[in-house]
């Protein structure tokens, strides 16, 4: 069937570029002025160029130089269309035309128009763009009204003004935001962003842009920090030197303190003991970034324990005069109120069945120790994420609850104590084994066994084989891979 096209024609854009180049020979220099015009259209247009009312010829103006760029940027879409049943959308193309006016008269300053035909294609009239050069004509330039970097409380109002200093025509000021798009929430007046009671969600680089199609947009961005604090943690750590795995008399002790917070850099943390707060001594050393551990990490250092030195500690992390509330953990450290954790899994599960779509919990607890960390999960290959696409999962009393369960989740899980919120110290770990068994046939026909996976291993000609069997209701399928 024949197609029935429409052409299309988009109002040109024109935008003005300006060099100034030295002349060999000569006292003056040279200054030259680019009017570059593009259009998409379809189908391809004709340029024409005036100056004011007047019809511009390369062959009648030794001034001016005409001609489409080497390198032109293309830009294609999908031309709007009017077609019969079965008709294909045409594309396209971006087109560009350069008038070039060398070495500025004073009769070059007037009104340009770039205009752009189709011949009537269609009876698509033809569209223009007019721009007034004049000798105050210039490229925008701007100035944020504050610094790069702007650090707010979360329920701030933030405003931001993108003032423009230079630029003629005046600019258009435009505001953008990455990653994302503005909040919802934000107002745009002029050159002004008003962002109202900020929200972490908020935090990001602001864009100010400002464009009068003469040389290159002035760009300038700020970025948007919002005070969070959560996740204290603590960390007690023996005497590394002793390789220890509990505190002794005599030895030293390291305590750890980290809070997730952002800025990181600009958190502040005060020690206490029993109420009162640490200063350095010869026995208490504090380390305000202690590069043996995670960045933003405090820690205090106790040089060969005491009797004395048995005591609750108190680490406060906050933002000086923020009004981000504080974060506080006790660390109570005796003779009995430490010792190594010791990790098991209740009797039947080391090996967990479920029927795939399933509900099923993964238990594995800290039957012993003080204090009793968290427990991290991960599946054992490297390569596989845990549910929701994490590499680990954090409990605090050691039962992973897997939902909606399916075959990719079947395999090995690894739980192991934290090296927070207890001892840091070698970590204890066990595995737990979870086998899903596939819905099929059974489901609906209660006489036919549902599939489950085995893996043998046998030696085979004196190498090691590995067969993985599929047990479907009607057939079985063997793989075999040589370890």
């Amino acid at each position: 069937m024949a197609e029935t096209r429409r052409g299309d024609l988009d109002i040109p854009v024109l935008t003005v570029h300006q060099t100034i180049s030295d002349v060999r020979g000569s006292y003056y220099q040279e200054k030259t002025v680019f009017l570059r015009c593009t259009v998409n259209s379809n189908p391809p247009a004709r340029f024409i160029w005036k100056r004011g009312n007047m019809l511009l010829e390369q062959s009648k103006d030794s001034g001016v130089d005409i001609y489409e760029p080497l390198y032109t940027q293309v830009h294609t879409n999908t031309c709007a269309a009017q077609t019969l049943p079965g008709a294909q959308h045409r594309r396209c193309q971006g087109e560009t035309k350069v008038l070039k006016l060398k070495n500025l008269r004073p009769k070059d300053f007037a009104d340009y128009t770039c205009q752009v035909s189709v011949r009537n294609v269609c009876n698509i009239e033809d569209k223009s763009v007019t721009f007034r050069l004049t000798n105050a004509t210039t490229p925008p330039m701007i100035r944020l009204s504050v610094n790069d970097t702007v650090v707010v409380d979360p329920g701030q109002d933030v405003l931001f003004t993108c003032e423009v200093t230079a630029g003629f025509p005046l600019p258009t000021v435009t505001w953008s935001r990455y990653p994302g798009p503005l909040p919802l929430s934000a107002q745009v007046r002029g050159p002004t962003l008003i962002l109202r009671a900020v929200t972490p969600a908020d935090a990001g680089f602001y864009n100010c842009t400002a464009v009068n199609n003469v040389g290159n947009p002035a760009r300038k961005n700020v970025n948007l920090v919002v005070r969070t604090m959560t996740n204290l943690t603590f960390q007690i750590t023996p005497d590394s030197n002793k390789d220890s795995e509990t505190i002794q008399m005599g030895r030293d002790l390291k305590l750890s303190c980290h809070v997730d917070a952002t800025p990181q850099d600009k958190v502040n943390y005060t020690w206490y003991k029993n109420g009162a707060p640490v200063f350095n001594s010869d026995s208490l050393i504090l380390l305000r970034s202690d590069p043996d551990m995670a960045p933003g990490t405090s820690s205090l250092e106790i040089v060969d324990l005491k009797f004395r030195d048995l005591a609750t500690y108190s680490c406060m992390a906050n933002f000086p005069g923020s009004r981000v509330p504080e974060l506080r953990v006790d660390v109570n450290i005796s003779q009995n109120s430490v010792s190594p954790p010791v990790l098991a899994v209740p009797p039947g599960g080391q090996v967990v069945s479920v029927r795939e779509g399933g509900n099923v919990d993964l238990v594995c607890l800290v039957v012993d120790g003080k204090p009793r960390p968290p427990i991290l999960w991960s599946r054992t290959e490297k390569d596989l994420l845990m549910p929701g696409g994490k590499t680990m999962i954090e409990t605090p009393d050691g039962r992973l609850r897997l939902k909606n369960v399916s075959r990719d989740m079947m395999g090995l899980y690894r739980c192991q104590t934290a090296p927070y919120n207890g001892l840091n110290i070698k970590r204890r770990e066990t595995q737990v084994q979870l086998k899903v068994q596939c819905k099929c046939l059974s489901d609906y026909a209660p006489t036919q066994p549902t599939v489950t996976y085995n893996t043998i291993i046998w030696i085979k000609a004196w190498l090691l084989v590995e067969r993985t069997c599929a047990i479907s209701c009607n057939a079985v399928w063997c793989k075999e891979d040589w370890l």
